[in-house]
């Protein structure tokens, strides 16, 4: 899972609150970025239903309480 060749940035953060830290892995050009959402050591790739496993080339990502709310939110 972690092996995928042509990951560039990644960032950690317990987005959904569990206690838990969850990994994004933002890839090159052509290549679905990936969120893992790590479930007590089992990490679960929702990038897709999350709608961040965009083909576009990610260079660098970071997690921000973009929306205000008070919780972290995925990066785009």
């Amino acid at each position: 899972m972690f092996a995928a060749p042509g990951g560039q940035p990644n960032a950690w953060a317990d987005f959904d609150g569990d206690g838990d830290l969850d990994l994004f892995v933002g890839f090159g050009a052509g290549k679905p970025n990936r969120l893992y959402r790590n479930d007590r050591g089992t990490f679960v790739d929702i990038a897709t239903s999350a709608g961040v496993a965009d083909l576009t080339d990610t260079r660098a990502a970071a997690w921000d309480d973009f929306d205000s709310d008070g919780d972290i939110d995925v990066p785009k």
